[in-house]
């Protein structure tokens, strides 16, 4: 079950509750045009539902029919933990890799261009995610997970990720230390060079302190949020394209065609050494 539309009203709810806080602590990080164009971003996660269920919704069918190792029942508790663990495992690695390839930062960059930080920051998501999403979860189907528990996972999973998008909540002490918290997911959401690509996790945090992703706030360096280059527009059809175009720019002036071809799936930081000089 996809409990994400349950969850809407207290999203919005939360969304009121930190601003009326805010303003009465005179810290208020919300401002009208960045809210609204959060919460417009976030309109457009619908249409991705459309695809999930059209070509993702068949590869997990056949896979999980035709191709799966084992089965799990999906009645189980140990079931559902087990889906839970593993899908935030996979989350980790699709996470990490929308930072580090052009082709999947380009979807990911919508989330994170607000300069801003607060719940609607939770709410900007990408109208092009599940273009390529889905492709990173197929291991949970070859592995036997239900389709039921999955979807049900991924919601929680996602439900979970949305109180962390708050500069209003210190640090938690030991809980830092094995789950995603406002503090950690700070970080994620800075460009300061010692936070930059780091903290990938959606529920635990175990998984960036394995692969060398950690990184702890540090209380004498405020966080920078927004992307590297400004946007300067709250057009959504622009957010959810520009680094699209930068790229087909990239493949198009390249002189190389190996760097054409390379150009989707090179590191962020890429840049062609083709390109003619300007």
């Amino acid at each position: 079950m996809d409990y994400i539309a349950y969850a809407v009203p207290f999203f919005l709810l939360g969304l009121l509750v930190e601003l009326a806080y805010g303003i009465i602590k005179n810290k208020n990080t919300y401002r009208l045009n960045d809210a609204i164009g959060n919460l417009f971003m976030g309109t457009l996660r619908t249409s991705n539902k459309l695809i999930i269920i059209g070509m993702a919704g068949y590869v997990f069918y056949t896979v999980e029919t035709h191709y799966a190792l084992w089965r799990w029942d999906a009645t189980s508790p140990m079931t559902w933990i087990f889906a839970f663990i593993v899908y935030d495992f996979f989350y980790y690695w699709f996470h990490r890799i929308s930072h580090e390839r052009q082709l999947f930062w380009a979807s990911h960059v919508a989330h994170h261009q607000s300069e801003d930080y607060n719940l609607s920051t939770a709410l900007r998501q990408t109208g092009t995610g599940a273009l390529a999403s889905w492709v990173f979860y197929i291991p949970m189907f070859l592995i036997g997970v239900p389709s039921y528990v999955f979807i049900s996972v991924a919601s929680i999973n996602l439900i979970y990720q949305f109180w962390v998008h708050s500069e209003h909540i210190p640090k938690l002490g030991w809980y830092e230390n094995y789950f995603v918290t406002a503090s950690n997911h700070r970080v994620h959401h800075a460009q300061n060079e010692q936070y930059i690509d780091k903290n990938y996790g959606g529920v635990f945090i175990i998984w960036d302190r394995m692969f060398g992703t950690h990184k702890v706030e540090d209380d004498n360096e405020a966080c920078i949020y927004g992307i590297r280059g400004t946007l300067n527009t709250f057009n959504p059809i622009w957010a959810n394209l520009h680094i699209y175009v930068k790229i087909l720019k990239e493949m198009w002036f390249s002189r190389d065609w190996k760097e054409k071809l390379y150009a989707p799936f090179a590191r962020t930081s890429w840049t062609p050494t083709s390109l003619p000089i300007p």
